[in-house]
């Protein structure tokens, strides 16, 4: 006649549904997942490292309503890069399409989800098709190229700005993240603008081990570090290079772009 609490409807509505991939090998995204875990409590938050498209699907096609589903890792010429289907993490890993998602995303799947967050690089196109296909969520993703560091302070302020309440607006949060990432001092702009020629000779291996002052290179250590952007109804936020009063400084923390 009764079920446990936790078996209820109500107990798997969570605001955060965060999903993690790493197929390359080289992100540190333990920060990333321990500043989610910091700012939101078990019961608000489902998260999901080395994530599967596969994983997606069965958590939202489960009893799980979240309210923004945020994913964290690579791009591929624009689309995320997720975790290889086969068991054991063999094969190829997966790059879905934008429609591949959206079926994932849909009301139908996803009933009260409103949100969703594209933490990894060039991924504003991907972005703005989620948006045209499924027009009634808001989408933030990254237009350029994004330093690693840039986005764990981007995801620290807005993690702690969905902290502060039921049901933050998406937009105070981004706004949050954004003001995050400016007070730890990265700037907006896209890297790949100063970073140097492919063949350039500060790009020869081992020339950095033998060269510390690469840090004061701006083609090896760019002075600007990405560009988060709102995407919402008919608006992107911000506007291309509205960071310059508010972040000063020279950037901070890895260069490892």
């Amino acid at each position: 006649l009764f079920r446990h609490a936790d078996d209820t409807v109500e107990r798997r509505r969570v605001e955060v549904a965060a999903f993690f991939s790493n197929a390359r090998n080289d992100l540190r995204l333990m920060r990333e997942i321990k500043e989610l875990t910091d700012a939101l409590s078990k019961s608000r938050r489902e998260v999901c490292p080395a994530a599967r498209l596969s994983d997606v699907a069965a958590l939202l096609h489960s009893e799980l309503r979240p309210r923004i589903v945020s994913f964290s890792g690579h791009e591929f010429a624009g689309m995320l890069l997720f975790e290889p289907d086969e068991p054991g993490g063999g094969g190829a890993p997966r790059v879905p399409t934008a429609d591949e998602l959206v079926a994932v995303l849909s009301p139908e799947h996803a009933p009260e989800l409103q949100s969703v967050v594209l933490n990894a690089c060039k991924t504003e196109a991907l972005g703005l098709r989620l948006r045209a296909l499924l027009p009634h969520l808001s989408v933030i993703a990254w237009r350029t190229l994004a330093l690693d560091a840039a986005v764990k302070a981007f995801s620290r302020g807005f993690y702690q700005s969905l902290a502060r309440g039921n049901a933050v607006p998406f937009a105070a949060a981004f706004a949050a993240g954004r003001a995050s990432m400016l007070a730890a001092g990265f700037c907006e702009g896209d890297p790949e603008e100063h970073r140097h020629h492919p063949a350039h000779e500060h790009l020869a291996p081992g020339w950095r081990r033998a060269h510390p002052e690469w840090r004061r290179c701006p083609g090896c250590n760019p002075p600007v570090h990405g560009e988060p952007v709102l995407l919402t109804g008919a608006r992107t936020m911000p506007a291309r290079g509205s960071s310059a009063e508010l972040a000063g400084g020279d950037g901070a923390g890895e260069r490892d772009l």
